[in-house]
C-alpha cells in the first residue's frame, strides 16, 4: 500500500481511464455522497454476512468509489478482497480461511458482480458459514436482473432509506463543487480572474446533466471514455442483434438532437415488444419518455454512433435516410424539427445526401419554416463551406420556386443557364409540397433568404458570380413585393454589393435610400466607403462629414467599416481626426458594455470546460471581461483626446506636421487632391 501511495508513476485518471489503486491512494478521486451513507454499515458490521448491492451507469464512479470504500478500509488494518471482474467465478474457502486468520469481518468487494457466474451459490455458502462477512458488488442498471436473483439466498441485503438499492445517480451539488476545485487544482479547467468557481459548477449541472461520464467526454473530448462505450456495447451485443440495433437508432439520433418513437422502432425492428425491451433490457441506456426513446445524454450517443459507424459512413448516411423516411410516414414532425441540426452532425461525405432527403420529406409534408432552418444549421456548419455552396447551387431552382417565392415571378432558368457557365447539375425534386399546407410567403423570410444567399457568394466557390446574381434577384423581387420597405431593403443591397467589392453598382442603392430620408446616417456612411473605395475622395469626405453631423456611430454599422481608419488619415484635418477618434471610443465602450452585460446575465458563457482555456484563460468571448467598461473610463480617454483638441487649437504649423507625421506617414496625403476637386466639382 505504501509503494503504490508513494510511487511516481503518470497517472492517466483525468484522462477518462479506470482508476488505478496508485490513484485512490493518492487521493485522485473525490469523496461521494454515497460513501457516507454505506460507511457506517461496514465499519460496524459485526456478526452474520450482509450483500450490499452498487447500481450505477457505465462512467459514473462505481469502480472508483468501490476502490476508495476498499482502501479506506485496508488503511485501517481490515481484511479486504477485491474482484475488479476478471474472475467469473468465486470460491467462498478463501473467505473462509481469512476469516479463520484474522477472526474478523472480511470485506469482499466485486466490481463486475454480474458477472460471476456462480454468485447465488457463493453468497448461499457465505450465509451458511458461522463468519462476519460482508459483500459490496456493483453492476450496470440493465445487470441487476441478474444479481437480484442471488437475493433470494438466506443472506440480508442492504438497502438505501428508500428501499432501494444504493445507487450512483447522478453528481450532487457537493460533489460538483469539489470536482471543480480537483479540476482547478489539476490545471484541467481554467477561470477567467475574477470568476467565482461556482460558475463551473453552474456549467457542469447544465452541460453534463450531472453525469460524470459526460463530464469526461467534455474535458477529454471523447479519449479514453471510449473504451467504457465500447464495452458498454460490447455488453448489449451479447444480448442479440435486435437489441444492439435498437441502441444504434437510439445513439445515431441522440447525435443528431433528435430521438426516435416506440411505434417507429418498431417498424424498423419489425417487433412489437420494444417498451418492454426497453424497459428490461436497456435501463439507463435508453430513457424512455411517453413514446419517445433517447440515449441517457447524446454525447454519449455521439460517442457511441462514432463506435457503431467507424468505417462506415454510407451506412450512417442510408440509416439517418431511413429513419427520416419512417418518421414522415408516421408523420412525427417532432422527431423531423428536432433533426433540423442534422447538417451539423453528419460526416461530410454524407451531408448533401442526408440534407436533401430531409428537405424532400418536409417539402412533401410542406414544412417550408423547417426547411429554412435546416439550410441555416448548414451554412453555419463547422468546416462545410464548399459543401453548403454546392447544395445551395444545386438546389436554387427547388427553393426558389417552393420556399422563397412559391407565388412566383418564376426563375428565368435557361436565360440563368445562358449568363452563367454553371458547373453543377440542378437537384431535381424527389416530391411536391403538401397543398394542405402551402407555403406563406412573409417579407421576413424573403429578406432571410438573401441574406444567406449574399453570405454564401461571400465564400470562395465555383459559382460567386452565380450566387451573387440570385442575391441580388432577391432583392429586385422584395423592393416590387414590399414597397414600404425599399430603403430597407435598398441599404441591404447595397450592403451586400460593397462587400462583394461591386461598390459602383451600390452607390445608386445607397442614393436611392437617401432620396427618401435625406438625414440616414447608414446610407451616408456607405456612400463615403464606396466613393473612397471607387477613388471619388472628395464625395467619400461629403458623405463622411454628413455622417458625423448626423450619427458618427453609424460609421460602425456599414460594410468595410474598417476602411476608415485608412480613409480618415488620409483626407482629414486633425480636428476632425480627434473627432473621428472621439467616436471610435465611444463605439468601443459601448460594444465591450454590451459583452459585459451579456456576461452578467448568462455568466456561464465565460466558462470552457476544454483544456483550451488552460492555454489561453483570457482569450475567447472573455476577453472583454479583462477591461474597465466604466461610464468614468470612457471619459478619461475622451477627456485625453479633448486635450488633443485644446492643444491643437494653439498649435505652429510645424507642430500641427509632426503630429500628423507621429498618426502616420501618409495623413493628409489627399487633402490637396480633395480641395482641387473641390473647385471644378460640386455635390449632387
Amino acid at each position: 500500500m505504501e509503494s503504490l501511495q508513494n510511487g511516481h508513476q503518470r497517472s492517466f485518471f483525468y484522462s477518462g481511464s479506470a482508476p488505478t489503486w496508485s490513484d485512490v491512494l493518492k487521493g485522485l478521486d473525490i469523496p461521494r455522497d454515497i460513501a457516507d451513507e454505506i460507511g457506517p454499515q461496514l465499519t460496524e458490521w459485526k456478526h452474520g454476512s450482509i450483500f450490499i448491492p452498487v447500481v450505477a451507469e457505465a462512467g459514473e464512479g462505481k469502480s472508483t468509489l468501490l476502490k476508495r470504500l476498499a482502501a479506506d478500509l485496508a488503511n485501517n488494518h481490515k481484511a479486504v478482497l477485491f474482484h475488479d471482474g476478471s474472475r467469473l467465478t468465486v470460491d467462498f474457502q478463501e473467505v473462509q480461511r481469512i476469516a479463520r486468520i484474522t477472526q474478523e469481518c472480511v470485506y469482499v468487494f466485486f466490481d463486475e458482480v454480474a458477472k460471476v457466474q456462480n454468485l447465488q451459490a457463493f453468497l448461499q455458502s457465505i450465509s451458511e458459514l458461522p463468519i462476519s462477512v460482508v459483500i459490496i458488488g456493483a453492476a450496470r442498471p440493465y445487470e441487476m436482473a441478474t444479481v437480484r436473483s442471488a437475493y433470494a439466498v438466506n443472506m440480508q441485503v442492504a438497502l438505501d432509506a428508500h428501499g432501494c438499492e444504493y445507487s450512483l445517480k447522478g453528481l450532487s451539488d457537493r460533489e460538483i463543487e469539489l470536482l471543480v476545485d480537483r479540476l482547478l487544482e489539476e490545471k484541467l479547467l481554467s477561470l477567467p480572474v475574477g470568476i467565482d468557481p461556482s460558475l463551473a459548477a453552474e456549467v457542469i449541472k447544465k452541460r453534463t446533466d450531472r453525469k460524470f461520464l459526460v463530464l469526461s467526454i467534455e474535458l477529454t473530448k471523447g479519449g479514453k471514455v471510449q473504451e467504457i462505450i465500447r464495452d458498454e456495447i460490447l455488453r448489449i451485443q451479447r444480448k442479440g442483434e435486435r437489441l444492439l440495433s435498437l441502441y444504434r437508432y437510439v445513439c445515431l439520433m441522440g447525435t443528431v438532437g433528435s430521438f426516435i418513437t416506440v411505434p417507429m422502432m418498431e417498424e424498423l425492428l419489425h417487433n412489437k415488444n420494444i417498451r418492454i425491451d426497453v424497459l428490461s433490457e436497456l435501463p439507463g441506456l435508453v430513457i424512455v419518455e411517453g413514446d419517445r426513446l433517447y440515449p441517457r445524454h447524446n454525447r454519449i450517443g455521439e460517442i457511441a454512433t462514432e463506435i457503431f459507424f467507424k468505417g462506415a459512413d454510407d451506412d450512417l448516411g442510408h440509416t439517418l435516410c431511413t429513419i427520416i423516411s419512417i418518421a414522415g410516414a408516421h408523420g412525427e414532425l417532432d422527431v423531423l424539427r428536432s433533426a433540423t441540426t442534422i447538417p451539423r452532425s453528419v460526416p461530410a461525405c454524407q451531408k448533401i445526401r442526408v440534407v436533401n432527403h430531409l428537405i424532400d420529406e418536409l417539402c412533401r409534408l410542406g414544412e417550408t419554416e423547417l426547411i429554412e432552418k435546416v439550410i441555416e444549421h448548414f451554412q453555419w456548419a463547422d468546416k462545410s463551406t464548399e459543401l453548403f455552396l454546392e447544395f445551395l447551387t444545386a438546389n436554387t431552382l427547388f427553393l426558389w420556386s417552393h420556399v422563397i417565392f412559391p407565388k412566383g415571378p418564376e426563375l428565368q432558368w435557361c436565360r440563368i443557364e445562358d449568363a452563367f457557365d454553371l458547373s453543377f447539375r440542378v437537384s431535381q425534386v424527389v416530391c411536391e409540397p403538401s397543398k394542405s399546407r402551402e407555403s406563406e410567403e412573409s417579407f421576413d423570410s424573403g429578406f432571410k433568404w438573401a441574406q444567406i444567399y449574399g453570405r454564401a457568394a461571400w465564400f470562395i466557390g465555383n459559382e460567386p458570380p452565380f450566387l451573387a446574381a440570385i442575391t441580388s434577384r432577391i432583392y429586385d423581387v422584395l423592393v416590387e413585393r414590399y414597397p414600404n420597405k425599399e430603403c430597407e431593403i435598398c441599404f441591404a443591397h447595397g450592403e451586400f454589393l460593397s462587400e462583394a467589392w461591386q461598390q459602383e453598382a451600390a452607390i445608386p442603392l445607397y442614393q436611392r435610400v437617401l432620396s427618401h430620408r435625406p438625414e440616414d446616417g447608414e446610407a451616408h456612411a456607405g456612400l463615403s466607403s464606396a466613393f473612397y473605395l471607387m477613388d471619388d475622395y472628395y464625395l467619400a469626405l461629403h458623405h463622411f462629414r454628413n455622417v458625423m453631423r448626423i450619427d458618427p456611430q453609424c460609421l460602425f454599422r456599414v460594410a468595410n467599416e474598417h476602411i476608415f481608419e485608412e480613409m480618415t488619415k488620409r483626407v482629414l484635418e486633425l480636428e476632425e481626426y480627434i473627432q473621428f477618434k472621439k467616436a471610435v471610443v465611444a463605439e468601443k465602450f459601448r460594444t465591450g458594455r454590451g459583452h459585459q452585460n451579456l456576461m452578467a446575465m448568462v455568466p456561464t458563457l465565460m466558462v470552457n470546460l476544454g483544456k483550451e482555456e488552460v492555454r489561453n484563460p483570457n482569450s475567447g468571448f472573455v476577453s472583454a471581461n479583462r477591461f474597465d467598461y466604466g461610464e468614468q473610463e470612457e471619459l478619461r480617454h475622451i477627456a485625453e483626446l479633448d486635450d488633443v483638441l485644446t492643444y491643437l487649437s494653439t498649435a505652429t504649423p510645424a507642430e500641427r506636421q509632426q503630429l500628423e507625421t507621429a498618426i502616420d506617414e501618409s495623413f493628409g496625403d489627399l487633402r490637396e487632391s480633395i480641395a482641387k476637386s473641390a473647385k471644378s466639382s460640386s455635390v449632387v
